[in-house]
């Protein structure tokens, strides 16, 4: 599900075959106010709260995704981490959403 509207992002640098914008989707796995993990969707773009069919997550070529986890031991070097949900009202506008944000208009894909 989306947990918040699709954001339309813009590539600062495209390759040749990539396209010029792509939709960022915020989504829950399970959790209608948390955020598990960001996606890059392509041409479609979620509202929030709407339902997100895995077939449309898949498709995606490469798969851009981003999700958050915290590390079960001080130096994360053993253990399995533990997958962390965000409350996604206090996402947008955070550093974290803008760092990310920025990455993510980075890219360069062949």
């Amino acid at each position: 599900m989306a947990v918040l509207a699709s954001a339309k992002l813009t590539y600062k640098q495209p390759t040749v075959v990539q396209r010029a914008q792509t939709y960022l989707s915020y989504l829950s796995y399970a959790n209608a106010s948390g955020l598990d993990a960001l996606y890059i969707t392509g041409d479609s773009g979620y509202t929030q709260g709407q339902e997100v069919p895995m077939s449309d997550v898949v498709k995606g070529n490469p798969l851009i995704s981003a999700n958050f986890e915290e590390c079960t031991s001080a130096d994360c070097s053993t253990g399995t981490p533990t997958m962390l949900t965000l409350l996604a009202s206090k996402w947008s506008g955070t550093q974290t959403d803008t760092d990310l944000t920025a990455l993510f208009e980075s890219l360069q894909l062949d």
